[in-house]
């Protein structure tokens, strides 16, 4: 069990800040590298 949340998760967090922020919605590509993103970085 990973100490981090898990990575769906985290990008909804992301995606949430994201367009409040820059008032832009990600695509569903760019949620899904960030996604694999994220997994990348649990790993490490």
């Amino acid at each position: 069990m990973s100490a981090y949340p898990e990575p769906a998760r985290c990008t909804e967090k992301v995606v949430k800040v994201f367009a409040l922020k820059y008032k832009k919605e990600l695509s569903t590509e760019e949620k899904a590298y960030l996604t694999l993103y994220i997994e990348k970085l649990n790993r490490e």
